[in-house]
């Protein structure tokens, strides 16, 4: 039980990947598609959590860091960055070895 001189905490985290999703149900975003979906998912909800001083972790492919270095860099002046494998679950699945700076298979 939460003691009442203590206040509730929250973790939060947020994911940074290439948006997939549509693509699971046969839409066929490229990638360049899919990191600009995460780019301003991120750009539209960092200035919330810097005014209202909420720290997160944000959980990154390595792939989405690599194309959106500046971001990545911004987002951890305050904020935590963790690892979320090096592209996203299906581009891994799917293409055996992705072009490391188009994410595109080979």
């Amino acid at each position: 039980m939460q003691n009442s001189k203590q206040p509730y905490r929250i973790l939060l985290s947020f994911d940074l990947e290439e948006f997939d999703i549509p693509n699971e149900y046969g839409a066929a975003l490229t990638v360049e598609e899919q990191l600009a979906v995460t780019q301003k998912g991120m750009r539209n909800l960092l200035p919330v959590l810097n005014n209202l001083e909420i720290p997160v972790t944000f959980f990154t492919t390595a792939f989405y860091a690599q194309q959106n270095k500046a971001a990545i860099e911004e987002i951890a002046a305050t904020h935590e960055i963790a690892s979320h494998a090096f592209y996203h679950h299906l581009r891994a699945r799917h293409c055996r070895f992705p072009d490391a700076k188009t994410g595109h298979c080979q």
